[in-house]
Parts: structure tokens; sequence; C-alpha cells
């Protein structure tokens, strides 16, 4: 039991006074949540939507590919390149604002406080937290351009996007402080990624090393 007399009430953890209340110094008007606790409580209620969606999207990607089967692949280049060059932007602009929150909670705060206190649900790292759960459902389309190029496309893939997918909103349901280690880490390998991708997309292609280097990254 907790002895009463040796708690300060008047300095618990509040908005206020929250340990991982970052004041970012640069901060654009949009880059805040007004209403945490209702995306909250939205996510505390119906996180379990992200397995129906990880279901449709196994389902509709097997249908794709007997669709494609009889049919010749599409080319898809200028998609392509869009595509993987505003995910590439958007994911490093992600790993901008996420990562000052990580430096800032290990250097002011300490390992224990960046582990056991979820960030600013106010805050620009909440926000971008916000828009990474969104991107993992857009970043399902990555697998529909594999398909309609007839591309190989391997069970690993399709797997790692639903378990990021369950695991970031299931993450978010429960506002894992750890979680925002892999936010910030996984900004970065997209960062990366997506820009290779749109490289390649261009007509570009790495040398052996470049491709191993890559590919050891993402590992």
């Amino acid at each position: 039991l907790v002895d009463k007399s040796k708690v300060d009430l008047k300095n618990l953890p509040t908005i206020e006074n929250y340990p991982s209340n970052n004041h970012f110094r640069f901060a654009l008007s949009f880059e805040r949540i007004d209403d945490p606790v209702a995306y909250t409580l939205f996510v505390q209620k119906y996180w379990y939507h992200s397995i129906t969606i990880s279901i449709f999207y196994f389902l509709s990607v097997k249908f794709l590919q007997r669709i494609m089967s009889n049919r010749e692949p599409f080319q898809l280049k200028r998609p392509l390149l869009l595509w993987n060059t505003f995910l590439a932007i958007f994911s490093f602009f992600g790993f901008i604002r996420t990562v000052e929150d990580v430096i800032y909670s290990l250097y002011y705060l300490g390992i224990f406080h960046s582990l056991c206190y979820t960030i600013n649900p106010y805050g620009v790292a909440a926000f971008w937290a916000l828009l990474f759960a969104i991107s993992k459902v857009v970043e399902l389309g990555d697998t529909y351009f594999i398909v309609l190029k007839k591309k190989p496309l391997t069970f690993l893939h399709c797997y790692h996007h639903i378990v990021v997918l369950i695991g970031t909103i299931h993450g978010g349901a429960a506002h894992s402080a750890h979680g925002r280690f892999f936010i910030a880490m996984n900004y970065f390998v997209h960062c990366i990624m997506y820009s290779y991708f749109a490289y390649t997309s261009y007509g570009w292609r790495p040398s052996r090393f470049t491709f191993f280097a890559y590919n050891l990254l993402l590992q």
C-alpha cells in the first residue's frame, strides 16, 4: 500500500507537468491534436478493426492475383514514382518531427521516463504519431502495385504489413510509451526505403553494393 502522507497530490503528472511534455521550438499551427481523449476512446473502442482491415487486405490481394494471372502486367512507372516520392517525403518529415521527441526524452528525462511515460497527447509528436498510424493503412497500397506489376510477392511482405498495422493501432490504443522509438525508427527506415523505390521507379539501378547495404539496413 502507498503511504498517502508521502504523496504530493499537487505534483501528480498532468497535461501541464507531463514528464514528456516536450515543447518543440518550431511547431506549425496544424501540428497538434485538439481532443486527444476523443481519438483515444475511438481507437480503444475500434482497434480490432485493424484485424478486419488486415483480413480484407490479404483476401483482396489474393483475389487480385487471380485476376492478374491471365493478364499482362501494368507498367505503372509514373504512379509508382509519385507514390514512392510522396511516402519518402512524408517519412522524412515524420522522422524529423518524432526523433526530436526521442532525443529530448532520453537526454533530459532519461530512459525510465522514455519507456514509461507516453508523449504529450496534445503535442507535435502525438500529431505525427497519429499520421503514422494512418500511414500504416495507406502503405498497404504497396502490395497492390506489386500484384498489378506481377512481381514476386512473398508471404513475409504481407505478414510485415499486417503485423505492423495491428501492432501500431493496438499500441496507440494503449498509449505505449516505447512506441516513440519504433515510430521514429520506422519513419527513418521508410524514408530510405521509399527513396530507393522512387529511384528504381524512375529507372535508376543501384550497384550490387548499394543494394546489399539497403537490404542490410532494412534488416
